[in-house]
């Protein structure tokens, strides 16, 4: 689990950043995510939690991108491989 990861809400945009907390809702800095109340809500709109989504840096992206393209790779070899001839 990533503590620093930061969360953007999903209808306004909001970005928790657990490095700041939401001070006005008495959530402070070094806060994660996970670690906020069921009943925290953000602070702009109002939705609940579930609204959220990790933000992924550019780097992270990439990774995951580059993992998929290996395994996809992998399969497509393995299905070659099984072909009839």
């Amino acid at each position: 689990m990533d503590k620093a990861a930061k969360y953007q809400c999903g209808p306004c945009g909001y970005i928790y950043d657990p490095e700041k907390g939401d001070l006005d809702s008495g959530i402070a800095p070094g806060t994660a995510f996970e670690d906020l109340p069921d009943d925290w809500c953000c602070p702009v709109c109002g939705v609940s939690k579930d609204m959220f989504e990790k933000v992924y840096s550019r780097t992270q992206l990439i990774a995951v991108s580059d993992n998929a393209n290996v395994l996809k790779l992998r399969l497509r070899v393995r299905l070659i491989g099984t072909e009839k001839r």
